[in-house]
């Protein structure tokens, strides 16, 4: 065999390299690409993450079939080779076009499937020119696993199974729909999550379960609060463009500051710095939208109440506990296709409108939720009046405090002085903290708040 074949130690790395680009190429375009220390291939219309072991026995493969002796030394050569080759650079973020956008389509503007490129714009306006042949040049993590049928039937099933949760509540409905037209794009300027709340067997699992057969299995991850405050609980994230929390919950283990701040992090389309392991960390933005299912409000500390104003709350209040259909998902995940066409209309809607449904019925909800995540925001609210006359001395404000949190039952909330103070100027911007003289004495205060006559 040996005179059959040339010696390893004689082969040409950057040859060999070359000739494994050309077999993953289509229409001479590689499909293998270098990127933030990990390997991507593009299969099925976007980029997705491959074992760097697989790429090794490729080259290990390949080069067996030519060469003897091959030695890990000589392998090693042909993987630098290969990453020097087909390397794109940290900066460049999804999506984008990797040269000329195809037919002047905005990246931003377009979503995959298995073999088109739409550009939806083009698409809702209805022009003849609204796709191109998905090619390896377009840059993205996701994609929708099927073919994009532009006349296909109306997903009944799917109209009926939203129909049976909320009924004539034509807000939730609306609001659904804008949600996963959000989620066809890598689009993430609403900076918005979305909260599903209802008993168990109420349709949260099976919308989850849509969602993901819409967006395609492999761009979802499925972290955990209590991951998420983990070192590497941010790694399952990247090149993910959903994250399904279901059934929501903290431990008390849990750092609920450090959850809170990576979401806040993450859907304020911020640079976040992810630990991976065993890899350098990468400082990037991540393009994952958060869909948080729980059977309760979820209790999360944030005096300022950012993270609620970044929620759109939806509410499942219907049981089908006893009743469930066995083989509903099976018959909404036919439909696809259909489901597709109309959450093409709720996207539609949602760039007309510029913002999200928020469905009245949910805005109680989310007081509460601002309530359990803010407990200075609800003192505020029950005990003092805002504006830039008021004043109050700080340890008279801070005794109302105790008072009320004793009075609610949120004892554990008290704290001391200074932690109060923290929590009062996140949760009302105005306030100030001063030192005035009251009564002849130099007496700290703050400036913006005072308590309601009955509780001074």
């Amino acid at each position: 065999a040996g005179d059959l074949k040339g010696s390893a130690k004689d082969a040409d790395p950057a040859t060999e390299a070359g000739a494994m680009i050309e077999a993953t190429s289509s229409h001479d375009e590689s499909r293998l690409r270098f990127y933030r220390g990990s390997w991507l291939l593009h299969t099925n219309g976007a980029y997705n993450e491959i074992p760097p072991e697989e790429i090794r026995a490729e080259v290990v493969g390949s080069m067996n079939r030519r060469y003897f002796d091959v030695r890990s030394r000589y392998v090693s050569d042909v993987m630098e080779q290969l990453k020097a080759k087909t390397l794109l650079r940290s900066s460049v973020e999804a999506p984008a076009w990797l040269g000329k956008p195809s037919a002047g389509f905005v990246a931003a503007e377009c979503i995959a499937t298995k073999s088109e490129i739409i550009h939806l714009p083009s698409l809702v306006a209805g022009k003849k020119l609204f796709s191109t042949p998905v090619t390896p040049t377009f840059f993205t993590h996701s994609a929708c696993p099927f073919d994009f049928d532009r006349k296909a039937s109306e997903p009944t099933t799917w109209l009926r199974f939203v129909d049976s949760i909320w009924g004539n509540d034509w807000q939730s409905v609306q609001s659904l729909q804008e949600w996963f037209g959000y989620l066809l794009t890598l689009d993430t300027r609403q900076q918005k999550l979305l909260l599903i709340v209802g008993p168990k067997r109420s349709g949260k699992g099976t919308i989850a379960r849509v969602l993901t057969g819409l967006v395609g299995k492999i761009n979802v991850a499925a972290p955990t609060m209590n991951g998420l405050a983990t070192n590497f609980g941010m790694w399952p994230l990247i090149g993910k463009s959903l994250a399904i929390i279901s059934d929501a919950r903290l431990s008390g283990r849990a750092d609920q500051a450090a959850v809170v701040e990576r979401i806040l992090s993450i859907t304020g389309e911020d640079s976040i710095t992810v630990d991976r392991k065993c890899m350098l960390p990468i400082t990037c933005r991540l393009p994952t939208r958060f869909v948080i299912l729980s059977n309760e409000l979820p209790r999360l500390n944030d005096a300022s109440g950012a993270i609620v104003s970044r929620m759109i709350l939806l509410e499942t209040r219907r049981s089908f506990l006893g009743n469930e259909d066995l083989d509903l998902t099976d018959k909404l995940l036919a439909e696809l296709p259909g489901i597709l066409i109309w959450a093409i209309a709720g996207w539609q809607r949602l760039r007309q409108q510029g913002r999200f449904t928020q469905p009245d019925c949910g805005l109680e909800s989310l007081g509460e939720i601002n309530d359990l995540s803010s407990p200075v925001s609800a003192f505020i609210r029950d005990c003092c009046r805002v504006g830039p006359a008021e004043v109050a001395e700080k340890e008279s404000l801070f005794r109302a405090w105790e008072t009320w949190c004793k009075r609610n039952g949120r004892e554990k909330y008290i704290g001391a002085l200074t932690s109060f103070g923290r929590d009062l100027l996140a949760a009302e911007s105005s306030i100030r903290s001063k030192r005035r003289v009251l009564g002849g004495q130099r007496t700290q205060v703050y400036e913006g708040i005072n308590l309601l006559p009955e509780f001074g």
